[in-house]
């Protein structure tokens, strides 16, 4: 009796030391198919830096930004005469400066006299701290802090940066080591120069029609162009839904961010349908 209690025990122990491994076993799988299905984030890139919090386009901006959760930030990029690339969203510092001038005018050695008065919260920093940033400041602080980068390329009637301007922006992000987490995003003219850079380059696609958007997207792909930037949810149902324009792009190899991204909601469309960037002034995931 005792020999067949005990070895009626030892099955059952048997049994479920088995039940154990396989339960084990079970949830392991589960968690890794559920860490390798899960769906890929986009990166939160603060507009202008965080432009809801900082004045923008400032290293103060930059650093919030990233001490805030931001993966990284946007940014705007002009060539001054001298081959200075500043960071400035107007091709005037008349709003941000309340002087006058243009921004290609502005001389590195005579930027303290043109310090940054407004701007978000700008009355928080001691008066005249706040200057309009090179490049390189912008690429030493990113590097720093290890942070994503859009460099967006203005243009305007009489402007054009130049191939030196276009060789060295490519120069100062290989030397802060920042290719991998830098695009430029420009129009076509200004993103040309940097197709064959080895950089990413996004397209802002600025389309309000399919036809349009279409011919947009075929130069794209015909320039070997990646990446396109949409100004806002509106341009997302171009082709009659959210998801037939991002199953349009996926088709054609072509990956896609958007400015400015206002809100969770808008945040949860863009992670459903795959993008790469989300930009905002105020909003991180």
């Amino acid at each position: 009796m005792n020999n067949l209690f005990l070895k009626k025990l030892s099955n059952i122990i048997v049994v479920l030391i088995v039940i154990s491994v396989l339960a084990s076993g079970a949830c392991f799988t589960g968690a890794v198919q559920g860490k390798a299905g899960a769906q890929k984030k986009p990166l939160t890139m603060a507009h202008r830096g965080y432009s809801g919090k900082y004045p923008e386009n400032t290293l103060q901006a930059f650093k919030g930004a990233m001490k805030n959760g931001f993966d990284g930030i946007e940014c705007d990029v002009w060539e001054n005469k001298a081959g200075v690339m500043f960071v400035h969203h107007d091709s005037t510092i008349k709003r941000m400066t309340g002087k006058n001038g243009y921004i290609w005018d502005l001389k590195l050695s005579k930027r303290e006299k043109y310090p940054i008065i407004n701007g978000t919260n700008i009355k928080k920093f001691k008066k005249n701290s706040v200057l309009i940033p090179t490049l390189t400041e912008t690429l030493e602080v990113m590097s720093k802090y290890k942070g994503y980068l859009i460099l967006h390329l203005k243009s305007t009637e009489g402007y054009k940066m130049t191939s030196k301007g276009v060789k060295k922006i490519v120069r100062f992000i290989n030397r802060y080591k920042m290719k991998k987490r830098t695009i430029i995003m420009s129009g076509k003219q200004a993103i040309s120069g940097f197709i064959k850079s080895g950089v990413k380059v996004a397209l802002i696609v600025m389309s309000k029609d399919e036809k349009a958007f279409k011919k947009e997207i075929k130069w794209c792909k015909n320039n070997g162009v990646k990446m396109i930037c949409a100004p806002g949810m509106k341009q997302l149902k171009l082709l009659g839904s959210e998801k037939k324009y991002a199953n349009y792009l996926k088709k054609r190899g072509i990956k896609f961010g958007m400015y400015t991204t206002p809100n969770h909601n808008a945040y949860k469309t863009l992670t459903k349908l795959g993008a790469e960037f989300a930009m905002s002034n105020t909003y991180v995931a």
